[in-house]
């Protein structure tokens, strides 16, 4: 169990381009000559898939100062606006299914993984932040009474 006095971090990884990006350098790089041009075009498209691929977004959540994050990370810097948590005054835990695709020798398919999640609206209910997604209540429930806590209500 995750101890919430001080702070809440949760990420997830976004995958991008993960294998067209080296073919094409691999393909630059049989085809191609071996000149400086060439060389500098193979470094650019590896350091873009490389961007694509390492970086990460998250919600951050400082319990004793009472402030949120959304951030984006980029080569880990975490990039983003540090707020007040009273911005976000309500608080709901909803269920919702995440789609999963598969390929196999046999065929391909696709599944879904029901999770519940804990999400923060803003004053007007326009904004709604993901902190964390699980199949574990007892997770969730600690999470929520630890924002009720620092005065966030049950919407």
């Amino acid at each position: 169990m995750q101890n919430f006095k001080n702070e809440l971090i949760t990420s997830k990884k976004i995958i991008g381009l993960t294998l067209p990006i080296p073919i094409t350098v691999l393909i630059f790089t049989v085809i191609g000559n071996n000149n400086l041009i060439s060389f500098l075009i193979q470094i650019t498209i590896l350091s873009l898939w490389f961007l694509l691929v390492f970086r990460y977004r998250g919600v951050q959540i400082d319990f004793f100062n009472q402030k949120v994050r959304s951030y984006s990370t980029l080569f880990y810097f975490k990039i983003g606006q540090l707020r007040d948590l009273h911005e976000f005054p309500y608080y709901r835990i909803k269920r919702f299914k995440k789609p999963n695709n598969y390929s196999s020798r046999g065929g391909e398919g696709s599944y879904e993984i029901k999770k519940k999640g804990v999400f923060i609206y803003d004053k007007k209910n326009k904004k709604e932040i993901l902190i964390t997604s699980t199949t574990e209540d007892m997770f969730l429930e600690k999470l929520a009474y630890s924002l009720e806590k620092v005065g966030l209500q049950k919407k």
